[in-house]
């Protein structure tokens, strides 16, 4: 059992790790997709915030026309009152949309635009003044060239730092003509704390997943441990496990000095038992006799069912006088204490054993351990059962 526990904890150990490899590999290109999908969102966000402004001004194209088409800032030379009132409306959405920047521009030249209206605090640094000017990016320009919104992927900038972009045009309802761009900037903040969400639930749940599955795994193994290596009613090892422990015990004894015994065990008269109670309390009989064998037996010996009433235990590092008494305290124990089956009551003695013990020696073959210890259990029952018989010379030990 213990080789077997090292053997299936190296199978689980393996498992495990191939799970977390795989369920981790998984997690982390669903982030990746997740994160890419959120950046695409927002740069769409952007644009449609960008476009919004842009129709909210067209509706009311003249004062902005005139403001965009002053040439000289400096002297106050335009509609102030105008200016304050839509910085202010820039304001509210940009607090709204959870936006970075919100501002508009024109073109000066192929590389250069100049800022008009801003939604930043104007006590901030970061406020840009009417006619302040810009570098004009890549996307601003295909705006201005195409009339089409747009929005740009996650980009540095040396003053405004790491933000996505979002531009839509404002026309001249008369002309056509773009007269200036809407500018809506989310910065990587906007999703780093959304994104150290996302990755702390998909730890967890990758984690969850991992342990469910590598314990589902387990139990999946271990049920078809048991189904082939437990007998199911008396939960001793089967007589699949015990062929194979055997040989692997005879092959250790060959190799060494240590001395192995096998010992047959028989429920006698249990036929009677069946007939006079009916198969369930004989089940029970079984189930009993199984227990008190286990219980009397040492941690390290191999107790199985063998089949029918009969069980067998292989003994491994003992003397034939440790290997008699255990025989003699699992025989006592059943001889003379009554057993209480659910509504049958069974007196000392009703339930009794016999028993064959045999040892292998180095010049035996496998089956020949098997056999001198069932020529020893027919001994003991020819005896009138009840009796305990060590292959040895077939010498009696009582």
């Amino acid at each position: 059992m213990m080789k077997f526990m090292r053997y299936q904890k190296g199978i689980c150990i393996g498992i495990f790790l191939i799970i977390a490899l795989l369920l981790s590999t998984i997690g982390y290109l669903t982030y990746s997709e997740i994160k890419n999908v959120v950046i695409q969102g927002l740069g769409e966000s952007a644009e449609k915030v960008a476009v919004t402004a842009a129709h909210f001004i067209e509706e009311d194209m003249e004062p902005y026309k005139a403001l965009s088409e002053t040439s000289d800032y400096q002297s106050d030379n335009y509609d102030q009152a105008y200016y304050q009132k839509m910085n202010e409306l820039f304001q509210n959405i940009r607090e709204e949309t959870g936006a970075s920047y919100i501002f508009t521009a024109k073109k000066l030249s192929d590389t250069q635009s100049a800022y008009i209206l801003d939604g930043e605090d104007p006590e901030s640094e970061f406020f840009s003044p009417i006619g302040s000017t810009d570098q004009l990016v890549t996307m601003e320009g295909d705006v201005f060239r195409t009339g089409m919104a747009g929005h740009t992927d996650f980009f540095e900038g040396e003053k405004w730092g790491s933000y996505i972009s979002g531009y839509a045009p404002i026309r001249d309802p008369e002309t056509g003509e773009v007269l200036s761009v809407v500018g809506v900037d989310f910065s990587r903040d906007a999703i780093t704390v959304l994104m150290k969400n996302i990755k702390q639930a998909l730890v967890v749940g990758i984690s969850v997943l991992i342990m469910l599955t590598s314990f589902i795994i387990f139990k999946l193994i271990w049920d078809r441990f048991e189904a082939e290596n437990i007998d199911y009613l008396t939960e001793l090892h089967s007589k699949r496990y015990h062929d194979k422990q055997l040989a692997d015990f005879i092959e250790k004894a060959r190799n060494s000095e240590c001395h192995l015994f096998l010992m047959m065990i028989d429920i006698d008269f249990f036929k009677e038992i069946n007939d006079e109670y009916g198969h369930d309390i004989g089940d029970q009989v079984l189930k009993y006799v199984a227990c008190t064998i286990k219980k009397n037996a040492r941690k390290t010996d191999i107790c199985s069912r063998f089949g029918g009433d009969e069980f067998v235990l292989i003994l491994s590092d003992i003397s034939k006088e440790q290997a008699g008494s255990i025989a003699k305290r699992i025989m006592s124990k059943l001889r003379k204490s009554p057993v209480v089956l659910e509504d049958v009551f069974l007196e000392s003695g009703k339930i009794t054993i016999s028993i064959g013990i045999a040892e292998w020696k180095k010049e035996m073959e496998n089956q020949n351990l098997t056999q001198y210890a069932d020529e020893a259990l027919y001994l003991s029952k020819g005896k009138g059962r009840n009796q305990i018989t060590i292959y040895d010379g077939l010498s009696e030990l009582i």
